[in-house]
């Protein structure tokens, strides 16, 4: 009898779930991938279905849904150069972040597992030309979702990459329709979810039609044991559209969440990643838990137990507000502000500062390597501890890569309304971090004076 209704169960779930994917993804074909398929360029009913990801994504077109069972993915026949009967299909590409892909996907399609990413596998190989595990070459993809996606691993340069760079053209991929990727766990790759934006180069865009205006969202993503970063995103010339991180796990990496900006202008200054927003991810055990040049919003997101810092953020007139700093061996928030030599740097500091948590960190603060420059290398060490909730290291640069101003500038932090551990604000000594002080560098003014009493909700995973 339990048989019986288990059977039934397992029927109607089936039923379920093909109805939601007919109706809720996309209006074209459903083609099917599973290890006990056979390629062919007819394959993809369910009943007749391709064995590699790749044969799928040659057998569909736009609109199309490829539903990929339970599985493992990539190399299958163990040919060098994946020529055995159901390896995936890789292709060299020369673009300015990576030579090759293992499953490219070049068309407006959506991939979903039918049974989530502990059991569905793309294994690259570590070491070869091939240095995307993943990549989406064309906007309008959707890769997995919230319990529909895949385990990425195998060691690449690249778990899951969104590259705008195109090698047929100098204005990049038009991205123009929104990409999504979702529910999905890379291991071990050296970064795990990366957008690059398009790099410098002389050709403008002549007319509205190549503007980017997509929305590219990475959600409910996790990224373990990453020698660089969990999540790199480069906005680089990345104008129109906008880019969210939302509710990612990020542990064991070099750095948790990277924003480094992208390419440099014409006359040396970094790009900002003002289009790029942080919206309740996690990062814990990692270097540093978050790094973001002249971000967007940084809202409920959670650093713990990271061994250099919390978060580490260049003021960019975006919000810093809800977010959490517990336990980091270095300070909760590094903070940093910039001028071009003309404007107040408090014209670029932040929106808000404030509803955020800031408690236990400090107490093992390791050698801090703040960088300034990057031709040539130049770089900072703020020094020894001081319990630091918020470290604020003023103006580090004056836009050339000369080190702090001298004399230094006033770079102001209003720092009201956060929590510092106790109900007595914050402190140099006992529980409470502490701001202002030693933990006032270069310039830095930090205000705190108005704290509050009692925490804020803390996002976890």
């Amino acid at each position: 009898m339990n048989a019986s209704r288990g059977n039934l169960l397992s029927v109607m779930s089936s039923l379920l779930c093909t109805f939601f994917l007919q109706n809720s993804v996309h209006a074209g074909n459903l083609i099917y991938v599973t290890n006990g398929g056979t390629d062919s360029a007819g394959c993809g009913a369910q009943q007749h279905a391709c064995r590699s990801i790749s044969q799928g994504i040659e057998n569909a077109t736009t609109g199309d849904t490829i539903l990929v069972g339970a599985g493992r993915y990539g190399n299958i026949s163990g040919s060098p150069t994946y020529t055995g009967p159901g390896d995936e299909h890789p292709q060299q590409i020369s673009l300015q972040s990576a030579t090759g892909c293992i499953v490219c996907i070049d068309k407006a399609v959506s991939l979903l597992s039918l049974h989530g990413p502990s059991v569905t596998v793309i294994e690259g190989a570590p070491l070869t030309t091939l240095e995307a595990n993943v990549m989406i070459l064309h906007d309008g993809v959707v890769f997995g979702a919230p319990g529909r996606g895949f385990t990425i691993t195998g060691g690449s340069a690249y778990g899951v990459l969104v590259d705008q760079d195109s090698p047929d053209s100098q204005l990049g991929i038009p991205l123009k329709n929104n990409i999504t990727i979702a529910g999905n766990v890379d291991l071990a790759d050296s970064s795990g979810f990366a957008f690059i934006g398009r790099k410098l180069s002389d050709t403008q865009c002549p007319d509205p039609s190549c503007i980017p205006s997509a929305v590219i969202t990475f959600a409910n993503d996790e990224s373990v044991d990453n020698s660089a970063s969990a999540f790199s995103m480069t906005q680089g010339l990345f104008f129109g559209g906008s880019i969210t991180l939302q509710d990612n796990y990020a542990h064991g990496a070099a750095v948790g969440f990277d924003l480094p900006g992208g390419a440099q202008s014409p006359i040396g200054l970094s790009e900002s990643s003002m289009r790029i927003s942080l919206v309740g991810n996690v990062a814990i055990h990692n270097g540093l838990g978050f790094y973001a040049l002249a971000p967007g919003r940084m809202v409920a997101n959670t650093a713990a137990g990271n061994s250099q810092a919390g978060f580490e953020v260049v003021s960019g007139q975006g919000a810093f507000q809800n977010n959490t700093a517990v336990g980091n061996a270095g300070p909760g928030a590094i903070v940093q502000f910039f001028t071009d030599g003309i404007h107040n740097p408090g014209l670029l500091g932040f929106h808000s500062f404030s509803q955020n948590n800031f408690y236990g960190n400090d107490r093992h603060r390791p050698t801090l390597g703040i960088q300034i420059a990057q031709f040539p290398p130049v770089s900072y060490n703020p020094g020894p501890s001081a319990h630091c909730g918020v470290l604020n290291l003023g103006v580090l640069d004056s836009g050339f890569g000369g080190g702090p101003p001298s004399p230094p500038i006033v770079a102001a932090l209003q720092a009201d309304g956060n929590f510092w551990g106790t109900t007595h604000g914050p402190s140099p000594t006992g529980a409470a971090d502490a701001v202002g002080g030693a933990c006032d560098q270069n310039g830095g003014v930090t205000t705190a004076k108005t704290f509050v009493t009692a925490g804020f909700a803390i996002t976890t995973h």
